[in-house]
């Protein structure tokens, strides 16, 4: 059987490329409808999936991070208001947040110690 590939070089190449850890400001694009879910302690939660894209260093595009935030912390008010997200009352409806949100783009501080590391986003920028 064959399948198809990168050629070896390339591939290799992006092994080497990826073990880079990501340091620095970014533009984090949301580029999967934010999911709703809840935390152990059962509060409600969004995942926003944030890709890297317009990197000067076009090996970080591409590069994905997760981004959990429990609708009532600060994490989630920062995440919505980089992107341009509010609403009334004490309220928040998740759907509305989501579709608003989606493929929106959003600067953001990240830090990574190692490439076996999760990245972190430690701030928005707005």
């Amino acid at each position: 059987m064959k399948a198809s590939a990168k050629n070896y070089t390339e591939a290799c190449q992006e092994d080497e490329d990826s073990k880079i850890p990501m340091n620095g400001q970014f533009d984090l694009q949301i580029t999967e409808l934010p999911e709703s879910a809840e935390t152990q302690a059962g509060d409600p939660k969004m995942i926003f999936k944030l890709e890297i894209v317009n990197s000067s260093n076009p090996i970080f595009n591409g590069r994905k991070i997760n981004y959990h935030a429990k609708i009532d912390s600060i994490f989630f008010t920062r995440i919505a208001r980089a992107y341009g997200y509010s609403w009334e009352g004490s309220e928040v409806d998740t759907d509305d947040c989501a579709s608003q949100v989606f493929n929106k783009t959003a600067k953001a501080n990240v830090t990574q110690k190692s490439p076996e590391d999760f990245p972190n986003v430690r701030s928005f920028v707005y």
